[in-house]
C-alpha cells in the first residue's frame, strides 16, 4: 500500500510580532517567515527511501510515494535558526485504508525544556498532534468522523501560535480543532523532520498498514 505526499512548512523566525494574513490553509504569521516547499520536484538534502507519482491535481507538484514499511520514508534536515516562534505543516495526502499511522515526526538535535518533539499520527477519524519538551507533553486532537478519506487527496494545516499556545487544525477548508495551552511554547532547530513514520526506535506508529 502507498500514501502519496506534498508537505509546505513554514517557520516563524523570533524577529517579530507583526502578523500578515497567510494562505486559506495557514494560521497567520509574522513577515519574518521560512517557507519550504517539499515534494518529488525538489530533493535537495532530502534522504529517504520512497517512490514518485502524480501530484494533487491543482498543485505544480509530484508527489512522494511512501512505501508503507519500516525503511521507507524521508528525514529533511531542519537547520533554520535556533527557535521559532509560530509553525505551520500544510500536508497534502493520498492515504489508503485502513487510515492508522505516523504522518510526521520532528525531533530536534539537542533536547530542551523548549518543544522539542512534535508528532502527528492518524488513528482512523483522528488527528492527533503532540508537542514535546522537557515540561511534558501536550496532546490535541480532532474527533469529527469523516474528515479524512481514503484513496482521496485531503489538504492539511497545522499550525501553532506560540505567543499564545493557539492550535489550529483545518482539515479540506474545515475548521476541525482550535484550542489554547496558556504557555510559551518555542520550537528548538535544528533538527530532523521524518515524513512516513516516527523516529522513536522502540515506535510502530509507521505507515505500515498503507
Amino acid at each position: 500500500m502507498d500514501v502519496v505526499w506534498f508537505l509546505r512548512l513554514v517557520l516563524q523566525l523570533s524577529l517579530t510580532d507583526v502578523y500578515f494574513s497567510a494562505t486559506i490553509y495557514t494560521y497567520p504569521l509574522g513577515k519574518n517567515i521560512e517557507v519550504m516547499d517539499i515534494s518529488a520536484n525538489q530533493l535537495s538534502g532530502i534522504k529517504g527511501n520512497v517512490g514518485y507519482a502524480s501530484g494533487q491535481p491543482d498543485l505544480q507538484y509530484d508527489s512522494f510515494l511512501i512505501k508503507g514499511c519500516r525503511r521507507s520514508y524521508i528525514d529533511i534536515p531542519m537547520p533554520i535558526g535556533s527557535i521559532t516562534d509560530d509553525i505551520a505543516f500544510v500536508l497534502f495526502v493520498y492515504p489508503q485504508a485502513p487510515l492508522q499511522g505516523t504522518i510526521l515526526h520532528y525531533k530536534s538535535a539537542n533536547w530542551s525544556n523548549l518543544n522539542s518533539d512534535i508528532k502527528v499520527t492518524l488513528n482512523g477519524s483522528s488527528l492527533l498532534v503532540s508537542f514535546t519538551g522537557g515540561n511534558g507533553t501536550i496532546d490535541y486532537g480532532t474527533m469529527s468522523p469523516g474528515l479524512i478519506g481514503s484513496d482521496q487527496w485531503s489538504a492539511i494545516s497545522i499550525s501553532r501560535d506560540q505567543s499564545n499556545g493557539k492550535l489550529s487544525i483545518i482539515i479540506n477548508s474545515l475548521l476541525a480543532e482550535d484550542d489554547s495551552f496558556p504557555d510559551r511554547f518555542d520550537t528548538v532547530l535544528p533538527g530532523t523532520l521524518r515524513i512516513g513514520g516516527s523516529q522513536d526506535i522502540e515506535s510502530v506508529e509507521m505507515f505500515a498498514q498503507y
